[in-house]
């Protein structure tokens, strides 16, 4: 998918390319809202969205990770080789991005 794309990278990151491009049509493959926020600011495109939810992101809030991360509470354990394997994967999304 990331060899087909015309852009790959973050949310702010695909309203700027939509804001520069010359294009009509945008395909999101991004979280669900997102393709609403673009409609709103550039209702002369067209968004073509698989809508991607993820039900956990939606119960992500930043005072509750704050907690989280000031009362060092809710430790997760992973095995080293999921860490390692997750590590790859966030170390490719950071290539990719940059």
């Amino acid at each position: 998918m990331v060899k087909l794309a015309d852009y790959v990278g973050g949310t702010s990151g695909m309203a700027k390319y939509v804001a520069e491009s010359q294009a009509k049509q945008f395909m999101l493959v991004t979280e669900c809202a997102m393709s609403d926020v673009l409609r709103v600011q550039f209702p002369g495109k067209q968004f073509i969205v698989p809508c991607a939810l993820c039900p956990y992101m939606k119960k992500i809030h930043l005072e509750k990770a704050l907690d989280v991360l000031i009362r060092e509470a809710n430790e997760i354990t992973v095995p080293e080789p999921v860490r390692a394997k997750a590590e790859r994967a966030l170390q490719k999304m950071f290539e990719l991005t940059s």
